[in-house]
């Protein structure tokens, strides 16, 4: 009987088989991948977005401006109009108020008109003076500046404007004055500050009526006055 050694059997060893076939999804072309088509759309939607604000932008500009247009024509109109009867055209674009007044205080000065007539021509004056005042003062300049965007600088023109015709009224009341006084010093010192007063009225009603011009030129209105000072936005 024939004894089995005591030593390990050798086992057979088992042979790994090969790796598995693995399936490669082959990468889409770059055309037809999500995110190629997610990124076009977002760019355009971008696109277009930024079309259409820009458009807004230029529709709300062009309203804005419209809007500027209009306020100034309105303010104007309404200021110009009083001044109808008292302005003489200062060319290339402006305006002189009471041109006549300068004479009638010369003819005085002169001897060369009657002191009733000279009355009758101060008294008229000023009556128009007054009345120009009261109207320009009606204008509802700060309503244009809030609701409609007028340049601020025009409630300058409107307060000058005011000023500026007061003042004319007080120097035809002295030219009155002097042609009731006759000929001698009372009726000269008057002339002297009727002059003065006449000149400054002059130069109040420029300044601000320059104002005016210029708005209407930045605006593209009118032709703006040489070394013409320009004039902010107004605040919105």
């Amino acid at each position: 009987m024939a004894i089995k050694g005591k030593g390990k059997t050798r086992s057979r060893r088992a042979v790994a088989g090969g790796p598995k076939p693995v399936y490669v999804v082959p990468r889409k072309p770059f055309l037809r991948r999500r995110s190629t088509r997610v990124g076009a759309v977002g760019l355009l939607v971008a696109v277009v977005g930024g079309v259409l604000l820009g458009v807004w932008m230029n529709q709300r500009a062009a309203d804005r401006l419209a809007l500027r247009r209009e306020a100034v024509l309105e303010f104007a109109a309404r200021l110009e109009q009083p001044l109808s009867p008292i302005a003489t055209p200062l060319p290339p674009t402006g305006l002189k108020l009471f041109a006549d007044l300068g004479d009638l205080v010369a003819q005085l000065r002169e001897g060369s008109i009657d002191p009733s007539v000279a009355i009758r021509q101060a008294d008229s004056n000023g009556r128009l003076a007054e009345s120009a005042g009261e109207a320009v003062a009606d204008i509802p300049a700060a309503d244009l500046v809030r609701d409609k965007g007028m340049p601020i600088e025009l409630l300058d023109t409107k307060e000058a404007t005011v000023t500026s015709l007061d003042v004319f009224a007080q120097a035809t009341e002295l030219i009155r004055l002097a042609a009731e006084a006759g000929p001698g010093d009372e009726r000269e010192d008057l002339l002297d500050v009727a002059e003065r007063m006449l000149a400054t009225a002059d130069s109040l009603f420029s300044s601000g009526y320059l104002k005016l011009v210029n708005a209407r030129f930045e605006l593209g209105l009118g032709e703006a006055q040489p070394f013409a000072p320009g004039f902010e936005e107004p605040l919105t």
